[in-house]
Formats: structure tokens, C-alpha cells, sequence
């Protein structure tokens, strides 16, 4: 078997420690400085069913939810396998590296795989990290069993498709792509294997990818732009077990893009109704999808059937840049025609925006401002989540243009990306004037439009008079469209631990 010495003596390691180590800890960072109730670790539960069915004993460790997973980490790490960490691009690469160096003091001999989104676009560059033994790339049902079956028994590690590690001489290699999967053989994720009223949202997914082009969607690369969808009755299955067995009341259908099938959503509608499972359900939708093919018979279709909010990017209120820049497939008339269906059918919608997207000018800029009024009059119930200031992602073609284009360079080490959210703003195409003002505006914004789930979120009595200081002053500068000098807003970001000191 041909690897690097360091990884070669952990695998000697596995072998010595003998047959009963058939354990698997899988890990998922923190998010944020300050994180909410969080949502359900959908990523590490699916593939634990398949872990469970060899005989693997996944256990997860969700640090978001316990405050000791230190102590337990410890506990766990000497009967382990190996260790799992699922990370995002963003601030979550930078607790997942503080985990795995934690791991790694602890026992220096422990195999580290790292998976998700972010390890799957750039393997090559993840697997440079010392703290990473193994990359795992794409999706993790399947090649997480053969991975530890060859770990247990010592095998071959370049027979195991979709993993990337390092030979003896220091070279990378990949075993080959896998196929996507045949999403009815993806089982319902292990729900038993963590305490289910930690959480704000418990999800499932009932489709994968999105045929849709949008160039700044990390989906173009990850899902290939394939859709793949559970067959309905599976799906309805799953939701039937989730209420009867956990009595979960609200399910958010974590698809990337869940109507792109109007016949399929409408059959589980029917489906929930005729089951009576008394769940309200929340997902994403297209602007013009609710602008274009919501009747008032689908809309009350969906209300009977449990429908809760619609989380819709609506991205800019410059029609060059929804065509031209990010080819969204939208127009600025079904932003506008969202707000008036879902106004006049009562639907709940979430929408953001974005700004700081390269070839944008101020006056487009004012113009996605001026579209996020309009909106709020035809539909005084709409809640507008954000402007969030373009952060480039890699996988798709927007990346690719910026860095060829723009004079963009794109983090080089795990450490540099952890540094990328959309509450800084680092882009070459901005003066630092311009990122200022757009780091500002990501909080502003929040406070004018979003101010109902701040409040009830994170504000305590004693925070009340700052509260009301920062609301007032959001929005006097809303009004007067002012976001330029702002040195309350700085001192209100390094406060709450989104910018630099």
C-alpha cells in the first residue's frame, strides 16, 4: 500500500489496535462566534444508516449544541476508527481546524478525513493541510463504508473511489470519481444518533442538485446541474417516521432547488394532506417560479398541506446583473410579482440580496435598495433577510472570471479560507472606501428588515437600549441611503466578532 510515512503509520496504527475498533466519531464545527438554535447536522446523519447497516457505530459530536464536546471528544477519540469533520467554506473551516488540532494533541496517530462542500471543490488544496490525512469528495453514503472497511481491514486505500490522500512520495492521489447517487438507495438519516430538541429545524432532503445555471452557486460544480429526486412516497415515509417517532412539527426541505418538479411538489402536498401528518414545511423557491406558476389553487394547496416560509434569492434590483453578471434566470418583474402573489395568497416569504458583485456600479447598487422598498410595500409581510455581500465561492464560473478578470486571488491554505464570509468584504474590484460601506450595509440592513428575528434571537432585556440605539440608527441611514462613515456599525462588528481588530 503506497502512501506518505506519516500516513502509512496510522494505518499501522489501526491495524494494531485491533478488531473491536469498529467506532467512527464524526464531527461538526460551530458555524459563527455567536450561533443560534442551530439546524439539524443533516450532513453527518446521512451517512451514518449505511455505517450502521456494516456494523460501523457512528457516533456524532455536534459542538454547536454541546457545550463539553471537548470532554467527550476525549471520551471518544481512543475507540475510534478514524475522525470525520464536515466543514462549509467560511468561518466553519476555522473551527473544524481548531478540532482537528485538538485531535491531533491529543493522539498525533489518529486518522482525520475531511468532507463536505468545501473539501470536495478544492481536495488538492484541503489535503495540503498537515491536519488532514484524507479528503473525501462528493457525496458520502457510499464511499464512507468502503473508506472504513479498508481502514479496518488494513486494505488498499487506492481501491476506495472518491478519496483523495498522499503516496509515500508525497504525492496526491485520487482514486476516481463516483457516481452520483441513485437518490431512492439514500436512507433515511440516522435521527437516533443525536437528541432532536436541540435543534431549530430538523430536515431532509428529498432531491439533490438544481438545473439551473446561476453562475456564482457553488451547485454548478458540486451537483453538476444534475437534479435527482426520492420518489414522493419515500419522502412522505420519512415524515410519517419524523412525527410519529420524534413528533417534529416543522420539517425544512433542505433541497437545492425543491420545485423544479411542479407535478412532484404538488402530489406531496396531496400526499401530507391524505396522511394527515399536521407538519407545517418550509424550502426554497424561485422568484419567478411563485411569480409565473403559483395559481391560487396551488397556493392553497400548499397552505393545507402544512406550507410555512419560502426562502427566495432575489440577489439585485438591476436586471443587468441578474442576467448579465450572475444568470440568475429572473427578471426584476418576478421579483415583483412574488411579492404580489405571496401577498395576495398569504404566503410567508424570506428573500436576500446581495451587493459588492463585480461590474456593479452605485447606481445599480441603489437600484437593488430601492427594489427591496418596493417589495416591502406590495408585501408589508415580507421579510427581507439580508444584503449579503458577494462572497466568491469557488466552483462555478464567476470564481473562474474573477480571477482571470478581476485581479481576484483566491485563498491559498484551509486558514485563509476560514477568513471568507459575507460580513467581509476583501474584493480588488472594491476600494476599501466601498468595503467598508458594504460591511456596514450587511449589518444595516439586517437591523431595518430583519429586525423581528434579531429581536426575539439574541436580544436580552439588558441589551434593549443598544438594540433600540442600533434599530433608530439603521434606519435613519436606510432612509438617507448613508453608509459610508459609520463608526458606531464598526465598533457594533467587532463587538459581535465579524471584523478584524
Amino acid at each position: 500500500m503506497l502512501m506518505n510515512n506519516d500516513l502509512e503509520l496510522k494505518l499501522k496504527h489501526i491495524t494494531e489496535a485491533g478488531a473491536a475498533r469498529k467506532r467512527i466519531l464524526l464531527i461538526y464545527p460551530q458555524l459563527g462566534p455567536h450561533a443560534l438554535i442551530p439546524q439539524a447536522p443533516l450532513s453527518l446523519l446521512s451517512i451514518c444508516p449505511n455505517l450502521e447497516n456494516a456494523g460501523f457505530v457512528p457516533v456524532i459530536i455536534d459542538t454547536r449544541v454541546e457545550a463539553d464536546y471537548k470532554e467527550k471528544i476525549k471520551k471518544e477519540l481512543p475507540d475510534s476508527l478514524f475522525v470525520g469533520i464536515t466543514s462549509m467554506t467560511g468561518l466553519q473551516i476555522q473551527y473544524a481546524l481548531q478540532i482537528a488540532t485538538f485531535i491531533r494533541r491529543l493522539d498525533p496517530k489518529k486518522v482525520i478525513v475531511c468532507g463536505g462542500i468545501h473539501a470536495t471543490i478544492l481536495p488538492e488544496q484541503t489535503l495540503q493541510d498537515p491536519r488532514v490525512d484524507i479528503v473525501v469528495a462528493g457525496e458520502g453514503e457510499e464511499v464512507v463504508v468502503e473508506l472504513a472497511d479498508c481502514l479496518f481491514s488494513n486494505g488498499d486505500l487506492r481501491t476506495v473511489k472518491g478519496i483523495y490522500f498522499h503516496d509515500e512520495h508525497g504525492s496526491v492521489v485520487f482514486t476516481g470519481q463516483r457516481p452520483f447517487l441513485d437518490m431512492n438507495k439514500v436512507k433515511m438519516p440516522s435521527w437516533h444518533l443525536v437528541d432532536v430538541t436541540k435543534y431549530s429545524e430538523i430536515g431532509i432532503q428529498t432531491a439533490r442538485g438544481c438545473p439551473f445555471r446561476c453562475r456564482f452557486c457553488f451547485n454548478y460544480l458540486y451537483n453538476g446541474r444534475k437534479w435527482r429526486a426520492k420518489d414522493a412516497d419515500i419522502v412522505i415515509e420519512e415524515l410519517r417516521v419524523l412525527k410519529k417517532r420524534y413528533n417534529v412539527g416543522h420539517i425544512v426541505f433542505y433541497d437545492d432547488n425543491f420545485f423544479s418538479n411542479l407535478k412532484r411538489v404538488k402530489y406531496l402536498c396531496e400526499k401530507i394532506i391524505e396522511n394527515n401528518l399536521d407538519i407545517k414545511w418550509s424550502t426554497t423557491c424561485r422568484a419567478d417560479i411563485l411569480a409565473r406558476r403559483v395559481d391560487a389553487a396551488f397556493a392553497d394547496l400548499m397552505k393545507k398541506a402544512g406550507i410555512h416560509i419560502l426562502f427566495v434569492g432575489s440577489e439585485s434590483g438591476s436586471q443587468r446583473i441578474l442576467s448579465d453578471i450572475i444568470n440568475k434566470q429572473i427578471t426584476i418583474k418576478d421579483i415583483l410579482g412574488m411579492a404580489r402573489i405571496t401577498h395576495e395568497y398569504n404566503l410567508r416569504v424570506h428573500t436576500s440580496f446581495m451587493a459588492g458583485l463585480p461590474g456593479e456600479t452605485e447606481q445599480e447598487r441603489l437600484m437593488t435598495f430601492d427594489l427591496m422598498d418596493r417589495i416591502k410595500e406590495i408585501n408589508p409581510d415580507i421579510y427581507i433577510t439580508a444584503i449579503c455581500i458577494y462572497t466568491p465561492y469557488p466552483g462555478n464560473p464567476l470564481f473562474d472570471e474573477i480571477i482571470s478578470e478581476r485581479s481576484f486571488k483566491p485563498p491559498q491554505s484551509l486558514e485563509e479560507w476560514a477568513q471568507l464570509t459575507f460580513f467581509n468584504c476583501r474584493l480588488p474590484w472594491l476600494t476599501s472606501e466601498d468595503c467598508s460601506m458594504l460591511e456596514n450595509l450587511a449589518f444595516i440592513s439586517r437591523f431595518v428588515f430583519w429586525h423581528r428575528e434579531i429581536k426575539q434571537r439574541y436580544i436580552k432585556f439588558y441589551h434593549y437600549p443598544a438594540y433600540m440605539f442600533f434599530r433608530l440608527d439603521a434606519l435613519l441611514r436606510w432612509k438617507f441611503r448613508f453608509f459610508a462613515y459609520a463608526p458606531e456599525w464598526k465598533m457594533f462588528r467587532r463587538i459581535v466578532g465579524y471584523t478584524e481588530a
